[in-house]
Parts: C-alpha cells; sequence; structure tokens
C-alpha cells in the first residue's frame, strides 16, 4: 500500500523463502502474489506468479485477501496490456467475498484510475466516489486521501480547479505524519498544482 515495488519485492521474496523452507502453504499462497505484483511493477513477468498465489490459497480453501490479490492481478494484466482482462478482475474482486471490506476501496481506486487513462471519466468518479464513501465508513484515512486525490485531479482535469482544492486540501492538512509517503506526496505535489 505504499507504491514501493522494490521493498515489497525484497519482503515478499524473504516470505517466500521461509514459507517453501518451512512448508507453509498459506504464507506461499500469500507471498506469491505481492511478489509477482512488485515484479510486474518493475516492468517484468509477475502476473504467473499473481496466479499461482491465488490458486494455491483456493487449494487450501483460504478466501481471505482474495479480493486485494484479484485486485493486484488486475493491476498486472493492465500494465501487460490486456486491459478487458484487469477489467473483469476488479469486477470479480469486488464480487469475490463482497463482506471483506478491507481492500475493496484500493480496488476502486486502481479501478478509477485505469477508467480515468481509458476516458471513461464518469465510471472513474463513481469508483472514486464509493471508494471515499467506503474509507469514511471503515476509517481507512490512507485509502481516503488516494481516493480523494484522484477524484480532485479528474475534477481538476474538468477545469473545476477550485471543487478540487476544496475537496483535497482539509484532508491532507489531517495527516501529521507519513508526510513522506508516495500517497502524501502526490497529494501536495497535485495541490500545488491546484494553488
Amino acid at each position: 500500500f505504499l507504491d514501493d515495488p522494490c521493498s515489497a519485492e525484497a519482503a515478499s521474496s524473504l516470505a517466500l523463502a521461509t514459507a517453501k523452507e518451512r512448508g507453509l502453504r498459506q504464507i506461499e499462497g500469500l507471498a506469491l502474489p505481492v511478489l509477482g505484483w512488485a515484479q510486474a511493477r518493475q516492468g517484468r513477468e509477475g502476473l504467473g506468479r499473481i496466479r499461482d498465489g491465488i490458486a494455491k490459497l483456493n487449494e487450501i480453501g483460504n478466501r481471505v485477501s482474495i479480493p486485494l490479490f484479484l485486485t493486484l492481478r488486475a493491476e498486472a494484466e493492465a500494465l501487460d496490456g490486456a486491459i478487458a482482462n484487469a477489467l473483469a478482475s476488479y469486477e470479480e474482486a469486488l464480487m469475490f467475498n463482497a463482506k471483506e471490506l478491507v481492500y475493496r476501496p484500493q480496488t476502486l481506486i486502481v479501478r478509477g484510475e485505469l477508467r480515468c487513462k481509458l476516458g471513461q471519466t464518469e465510471s472513474a468518479e463513481k469508483d472514486f466516489r464509493e471508494a471515499i464513501a467506503l474509507a469514511r465508513e471503515t476509517g481507512a484515512r490512507g485509502f481516503e486521501l488516494r481516493a480523494t486525490t484522484g477524484l480532485a485531479r479528474l475534477i481538476h482535469g474538468r477545469g473545476d480547479t477550485s471543487a478540487a482544492r476544496n475537496m483535497l486540501a482539509p484532508l491532507y492538512a489531517w495527516f501529521t505524519e507519513g508526510i513522506d509517503t508516495v500517497d502524501l506526496k502526490g497529494a501536495k505535489v497535485l495541490l500545488g498544482e491546484l494553488a
């Protein structure tokens, strides 16, 4: 969630090695998708690892975190140019274990970002707004900031700089630590553009 594929690759590689050494199938299943996502984000093949991890978790009956890993698969598919597959994977992530809400805002945010790139701004706005509402409901301020930044960028692109600034500035000001994170740096840059 820190958008740091290098660190994610290092941590998941270590977890995977330990899991294989000790025969921990669940940890192996949890580490593989993160490793695959990190590799895909760095321009390498990672989609196979994500799929393998999801399959391993399904084999042992683990349904927890599958929506997150389906979201990671969608991101890797989009990076690979398989846009239709990515959109289908986002839908699958939102439908799979629908009561698991913890990762739902992230799924909506990255789908909204993809929809923005595809010029589907109305659908993207809906995704961002739904992510913001859910993040507020669950107290997930980090997801709220990420979704609000995406929505503010979209609204700014339409020419409504004032509305974009008014929605992002108070949320950004709420944060008193973690200022060096990718999300807060991005929000700060956008606020500078909106000034």
